[in-house]
Formats: C-alpha cells, structure tokens, sequence
C-alpha cells in the first residue's frame, strides 16, 4: 500500500482525543519555563557555541533553574506528575550516574566535573523539552525561533565573508581557519554541525502542511540560505552531515506519502547531487581543493593530524579499554601517546567523538550512549513508519535527519562537545518527541502517585546538583580569569585574593594554584635581597607542587619549576624537572628543545644534540636549527688548529 494507511470501506475512522486547554495559569507558568530554556539554548549559540567554561556555566544555569522548575510542576499543575521517560532518556541517566562515579577515580577532577555537569545538562534539557516542548502547538514558535536566530547568524557569516572580516563578535577567529564561514563560532566546523541540525528542521517544517503558511516560508526561505553558508564553512564533515540529514528527513517522508515518489528520489538524488559535485569541483577551486586534500595518498595537514591522532587514541584506549581513563583527561594525557610533531602541544579532542568517549570513559560508557542512541533511533524510526498522523511521521524524520547529522560529523570532529550544539539537538529531539501523538502518552492508565514523586523528585535533584556546579565552575573560572587580568596589570595584591577566590569556589582548579605561583616566580626574579628571593622561590615551588597533585600532566608547571630552578642557578634540578616531562611525553617538541637549551648552557653538546636533532625530525623548527648550528660551530673551533 502507498502512502499512509487508509480507513477500509465500512468502518468509522478512529476519533482522535480534543486536547483539553490548558488554565491561564499554568499556561504562563510552562510558557514562561519554555522560554527561559530556549533562551539558554540561543545564549549558548550566539556565545561562540559554549566552549569555554564561562560560557557553558551560564547555559548549565539557566537549564538547571529551569528543570527544578518542571520538577516542581505538579505543585502548580494537578496530573503533571505522570511523567513519561522519553526514548533513550534512561541510558541517558545511567551514563551520568556511571560518570559520577567514574569521578571519584579521575586524576584531573575539575575537567571531570565540567564533563558531568554538561551530561546532567544534557540530560535535563532532553527530558524538559519533551514533557513542555511540543505540546498545545507550541513546537511552531519553538521550532519557529531556532529556525529565525540561526539565520540571522547566517547572515552575519555572510557579512563576515564579504567584507573579510575575521572578528567573531569582540574576539578574532584563529588565522588558521582563513576565510571559512563560523558565524558567532571560533570553528567553522562546529558552525557547520548546527547548519545541518537546523536544515533538518527546515526539510521536514517544509513539507509538512501542519506547520502552517508562514512557518513553512520561514523554512524554505532558511534553507535556501543554509546550504550555501555551510558551502561558505569548507567544512567537509559539515557537508557530508548535512546531505546525510537532510536526505533522510526527506526519504522518510516520501516513503510513507507515496512509495513511487520514494523510489524514484532514491534515483534522482544521487544523481542531483553528483552533477552539484561536478560543477563545484569545475567551477570551484576551493572545492577541489578540500576534496583533493581527502585523498589518503597525499591528504592535506587537518586529514593527516586526524589519521595521526586516532592511531595514538586507539593506543590510548587499549591501555584501559573497559572503564577508560576519566572524564575529560583526553587532552591531558594525549602527550604520553604522541608519536608525531603534527600536533600542538595539547590536541584537546581527538576529531572523532566515538573514540574519545571510549578513551575517557571504557567501553562501558560507548555502551551506554550507543543504547540511548540506539533506543531514540529506533522509536523514531518506528514512529516515522508506523504512525497514522502525517505530523508524527515527520517529526520522527526531522528528529532522526538531526541525529545522523550529528552522528555522521562524530567521525571526523567533535561536535558533540560544543555545548550549544548538544543543547540544539535536544532541542530538536526532545519537542519533536513531545509533538507526537502516543509518544509521551502511558497506556493503561495512570502511573501510581509513587513514581510520579520519584520522578520529580529525580530531576529536582540532579536539575541541584547540575545548580551547584554551574555556580562553582563559572565563579572558579571567572576570579581566575579576572586574577590573570590583574597580574597583567602588575596588581599582585588584588590577583592573590581572585586567585583566593577562585579555589574557595573549586577547590580542583588548578590554575589559580599555577597563576599564582608565577606571581611568586617573578618577584623571586627580581628581588635583590637574597634570603627574601629564596623564600619567595620557596613559596613558589609550594604553590607549583600544589598544583600538580590537582593536574599531574599539566606541563606548564613542570616548566615553571624548571625556569624556577634555573634562575637560582640550579640547572640539574631545572633539567630534572623537564626530564620528568619527556619521561610520560618523549615526543614533545618544546621540551625536547628546552632540554637540549639547558644541556647545551650546561657544556654538555654531546648530550643536547640528540634532544635537537629528534624535535627537528618531529617537526623541522627554528629553535632546533640555530642551536644545532650553534654546536657545530662549537664543534668546528674545537677541531680547528690552535696558533702556537
């Protein structure tokens, strides 16, 4: 049978249920919860994507205020405590309970508790969304707002692009992106992800006569200038993810309209796409060259590092394959696997989202979110191909083009940890869940009054937690960062006390510990008084040390205790303290030349040379070349006749 089923001949179509309104009160009350989550959402969009830690404590907020607000829903709105687990929800949860957990064992505590916070976050924002989000038509203004701000953003990426500008609102995109497309993104290929999440809900809206008139312009209009910005971001994962999504919104669709139509867009897209391939690469150099730098035998700098990096991760992952090594420590800990100088001092993501959870959290923790992915796909699915309502069928399609978006640019970037994203995609899933008819609905009845109070009680209490720990990273980062500014400005006094500050909020930050310790260091460089310069380097080394118990693979401090060492003339402790860095991390560039510095100073040549001679190989660099030209000048006048 063609399209969506058909009442037999005879029989009486099913009448479906009238909504009862909602009072004005709790109207206002869900509205007004709604609204401030969806302004997390767009908050977390325009602020580079939530990255940082600032950034993402304001989104982690917000969301918290707001689901304490859902769980305390039924005080205000009688039968809301029969609360329906969305798909996927539950494994959602026991992942994050398996993080907290696994925090308990992490080396690096304050990266593990952020991670954890954006779990619970994540997790939160999922299920309000879809208790709130779809119902009573609300999924028109919802999907409506998103739809209009990532426009707007798009338009200013074009602006961006047309006059050359490389500013990202008051901050300057890296010169390593060029002129790619990022909007207010620092990475155009995290710009890229959130154009093809939005694109999916453009595709479906658009061929849904449920969305009404304008909303249905709004799409097509968006769409329309979707696609050639997120060609404007080079973004090749990000060109793979949205084809990716969008044609499978729109195959779901088709296949249940019309089985005929179905088969013959399975020929005509192909074909559509593959004469756009042609002309971009004929008529476009820039395509060509992104394509071409795919080609393993000769692949541009950015395929390299990847290979490169998930061969190191996938070493990695063998050394604790069932638990991983702990929430957040990939960056970290990458060092001690470097193989190459490709890399950066730190690459803080692998650029493949399915190895770097399995790195950090085991094969146990892959296993969880592949069955919470698993579940909502498989809902969704069903639903697309099941449902007697046209609307569902293409909620469950705009839902899964979303996801396999996200999915399908997992492989090549890491996506799934720019914050805003993640609070995109729940936002698409979590209002396309609640929009459907029987979705959110439980069959035989109501749930006992028992489990509705666990449940809220559930989310009121990770929404508290999540609370807690938004004002503790947010304030912690903060007084440190206001602490560096005032260092800058020579203001010891008033830096100790942000410093102060910053610990008193989170006692595993390492950074005001390290910040401070540089305080130290610098007045230890300047002091004449001798006995004063020592206690001065005394406190310093106390502070240092401090630190590395909270971040044992935090280089920085390593270095700072060697520069340490090395002004107060002791140059064995200071080539020591680097030796305990080239232990765990034997391929790092920097150390390797500041090695071979304090050995050549040192009048040990023979012993430098090598440390020069192997960051050269690593990664050919000025440093390496003048102090290698140095030894064989030195080498050269020794060999040289003396004048009798």
């Amino acid at each position: 049978m063609n399209g969506l089923p058909i009442s037999p001949a005879g029989t009486v179509p099913r009448r479906r249920k009238r909504r009862k309104s909602l009072p004005r009160g709790h109207w206002l009350y869900e509205t007004i919860l709604l609204s401030v989550l969806l302004l997390a959402v767009m908050l977390g969009i325009f602020l580079f994507g939530a990255v940082r830690a600032w950034s993402a404590s304001i989104v982690l907020f917000l969301l918290a205020l707001v689901a304490m607000g859902y769980a305390l829903r039924p005080l205000f709105t009688p039968g809301a405590r029969d609360m329906v687990m969305p798909p996927g929800l539950g494994f959602l949860l026991l992942f994050f309970v398996y993080a907290c957990i696994r925090f308990f064992w992490s080396e690096i505590r304050y990266e593990a508790a952020l991670d954890i916070a954006k779990i619970g976050g994540f997790s939160l924002a999922y299920a309000v969304w879809s208790g709130l989000g779809g119902r009573y038509g609300r999924w028109r203004w919802l999907f409506g707002v998103l739809i209009f701000c990532v426009t707007l953003i798009c338009w200013y990426a074009l602006i961006q692009h047309v006059h050359g500008s490389t500013n990202v609102l008051m901050l300057h995109r890296p010169a390593g992106y060029g002129m790619r497309a990022s909007g207010t993104y620092m990475c155009p290929n995290h710009f890229a992800n959130l154009l093809g999440m939005v694109s999916c809900v453009c595709a479906g809206l658009l061929v849904m006569p449920a969305a009404g008139a304008v909303l249905r312009i709004l799409s097509l209009y968006s769409l329309l200038l979707l696609i050639p910005v997120n060609y404007l971001t080079q973004s090749r994962s990000g060109w793979i993810g949205m084809a990716v999504g969008i044609l499978t919104t729109l195959f779901l669709v088709l296949w249940r309209r019309s089985r005929k139509i179905f088969l013959l867009a399975l020929v005509v897209a192909p074909l559509l796409l593959g004469g756009a391939g042609v002309v971009l690469w004929t008529k476009s150099d820039m395509v060509r060259e992104r394509i071409g730098g795919m080609d393993l035998s000769s692949p541009d700098g950015s395929v390299q590092f990847r290979l490169v990096i998930w061969r190191e991760t996938l070493s990695m992952i063998q050394d604790a394959p069932v638990w991983g090594h702990g929430g957040g420590v990939f960056r970290w800990l990458h060092p001690r696997y470097k193989t190459t100088g490709l890399q950066e001092l730190w690459a803080r993501y692998p650029h493949n989202e399915y190895l770097q959870l399995a790195a950090e959290y085991g094969i146990a923790g892959l296993l969880l979110v592949s069955l919470a992915v698993f579940f909502f796909l498989w809902k969704m699915l069903k639903v697309a191909c099941t449902s007697e309502r046209e609307r569902d069928t293409v909620m469950a399609a705009l839902a899964l083009g979303a996801l396999l978006t996200g999915l399908a640019h997992a492989f090549f970037d890491f996506n799934l940890h720019v914050f805003a994203n993640n609070m995109t995609l729940a936002l698409v899933a979590g209002v396309a869940v609640s929009s459907m008819e029987g979705v959110g609905e439980r069959k035989g009845g109501k749930a006992p009054l028992w489990k509705g109070i666990v449940c809220c009680a559930g989310i009121f209490l990770i929404a508290l937690f999540v609370l807690v720990q938004s004002l503790r990273l947010g304030a912690s980062y903060g007084y440190a960062w206001i602490g560096q500014r005032q260092s800058l400005l020579f203001e010891e006094g008033p830096a100790k006390k942000s410093y102060e500050r910053s610990l008193g909020w989170m006692s595993d930050y390492w950074v005001p510990l390290l910040k401070e310790a540089e305080i130290y260091r610098g007045r230890s460089l300047w002091e004449r008084e001798p006995k004063e310069r020592m206690l001065l380097a005394d406190q310093a080394h106390k502070l240092y040390d401090q630190a590395l118990r909270l971040n044992p693979y935090e280089t920085d401090i390593q270095y700072g205790k060697s520069q340490l060492y090395g002004m107060h003339g002791d140059r064995e402790a200071a080539m020591a303290c680097l030796q305990e860095v080239l232990d765990v991390a034997p391929n790092e560039v920097f150390f390797l030349n500041q090695m071979g510095i304090q050995l050549r100073l040192a009048g040990r040549p023979d012993e430098a040379k090598p440390c020069f001679l192997r960051a050269m190989e690593l990664s050919p660099n000025e440093i390496s070349a003048m102090n290698l030209q140095l030894i064989r000048r030195a080498e050269e006048r020794a060999k040289a006749p003396t004048n009798q």
